[in-house]
């Protein structure tokens, strides 16, 4: 494939994962109620307009080239919920209209929704076109819209939409942030197949007590999280960061502090991400400083990854290399950290680079890293040297969902002997 048809193969993939993340509007409950309409016409027509509204048919084409797949998607998205509203309103025809979000765990526990007003839409709108309007990159136009859609939407204070009023435990954000993922097991022909990759870090708890100090646990935890970061990032910029299932790129400071990082742009561009961290502290926050964000050891050694069959640029993906591959990123990571712990160089390497570029803030030699992380590394050095390459070992696990749901099949469809076959992952 030449450079004209990479380039077309991404656009094409980026364009997929705009529209799933879009295909229902953010006022979906209000326009089907007929409340709130930008065309007076139903919410897929609204979609349509909001696409429009955000100019994303300059970076990423139009998106009827894709509403198959995303159909799709879309389904298997709300299957389970499908499954019950469709025999529970078998034959019902009216909008089911209802204002209370419940606790999914406990549906007893509920909170109103108030009601969006076309204003308040409209701003929105229009706030969020300007800031994407910068990216004509379809890698980092379509990250951009996935951070700052649903953060601006809660930054503003605004109401969230129910995405099926008749299953009222999930909100508009949450399914379409959920198709999007699962646009990964579609893509490319619209066939289930992609893959499930699971990271674990072993012995974390050896790591985090290795030091003598309480401050030095910190730093141990530190050094994990970073890893673990480290070792995922590289997948989340080249296919999207709807393939993090865990940690969720959602509400996620690490991956807010590096497109900070990665894309540039000044505080307007990302001031959404300040508003909604203010408003989840008592008497908010003053600023949202990235550089402090990644410094926060957050992230869990143990990760999970819902990978496409194909890569954005068209090549195929297969199931032993991607092991290898996630194995690489890991060493790789763990070099890098041990690196900057150690004070022995600066990191410019892409796509790592953002996150070394946070942490220094253009401090010199070994402060590069929190100092409690230099410190902890000086220990281990002199005391056990081999103390971290012989704990963290990753263990990668890769399931072909392909081959996995074929199996399914012809187990649930009774033919012989597939129910006592094993399963390998």
């Amino acid at each position: 494939m030449g450079p004209g048809g990479i380039e077309e193969s991404v656009k094409a993939f980026f364009r997929a994962k705009a529209w799933a993340l879009l295909h229902d509007p953010p006022h979906k409950m209000w326009a089907l109620y007929g409340t709130l309409r930008l065309t007076g016409r139903g919410h897929e027509e609204e979609a349509l307009e909001v696409w429009r509204r955000l100019g994303l048919n300059d970076v990423f084409g139009d998106p009827a080239e894709c509403k198959e797949i995303v159909r799709r998607a879309d389904d298997m998205a709300s299957t389970s919920d499908r499954w019950i509203t469709n025999f529970s309103f078998a034959g019902v025809r009216e909008v089911f209209e209802y204002d209370q979000l419940h606790n999914v765990f406990n549906p007893r526990l509920s909170t109103p929704i108030g009601q969006l007003e076309r204003r308040e839409l409209e701003e929105f709108l229009g706030q969020l076109a300007g800031k994407l309007k910068r990216f004509t990159d379809p890698r980092e136009a379509y990250h951009a819209l996935y951070a700052l859609y649903e953060v601006g939407w809660t930054a503003r204070g605004l109401p969230p939409s129910l995405a099926d009023t008749r299953a009222p435990t999930h909100t508009l954000f949450d399914h379409t942030y959920a198709t999007t993922l699962t646009l990964n097991l579609l893509w490319p022909d619209g066939e289930v197949g992609g893959y499930a990759v699971l990271v674990d870090i072993p012995g974390i708890q050896q790591v985090v007590g290795a030091a003598r100090k309480a401050g030095d646990f910190w730093a141990g935890s530190w050094m994990i999280s970073a890893i673990t970061w480290l070792t995922l990032w590289p997948f989340a910029w080249e296919f999207g960061a709807d393939v993090l299932l865990k940690p969720s790129p959602r509400y996620n400071p690490y991956y807010h502090a590096m497109l900070c990082a990665q894309l540039g742009g000044d505080d307007r561009l990302w001031n959404s991400f300040e508003n909604l961290y203010s408003s989840l502290y008592p008497g908010g926050l003053p600023s949202f400083e990235p550089r402090h964000a990644v410094r926060q050891p957050v992230i869990p050694g143990t990760a999970c990854l819902i990978l496409p069959k194909e890569r954005p640029n068209g090549q195929k993906l297969e199931r032993s290399s991607l092991e290898k591959e996630v194995r690489e990123r890991f060493e790789k990571a763990f070099e890098l950290v041990l690196t900057l712990a150690s004070g022995e160089s600066a990191v410019g390497e892409e796509p790592y680079a953002a996150f070394f570029k946070l942490l220094s803030g253009g401090a010199p030699g070994a402060e590069r890293a929190p100092k409690p992380v230099v410190k902890l590394f000086r220990i281990v050095r002199d005391n056990e040297p081999k103390a971290f390459e012989s704990l963290l070992k990753p263990r990668v696990y890769v399931a072909d969902i392909g081959e996995l749901y074929a199996k399914w099949l012809k187990t649930v469809k009774g033919e012989p002997g597939a129910a006592g076959r094993r399963w390998r992952s």
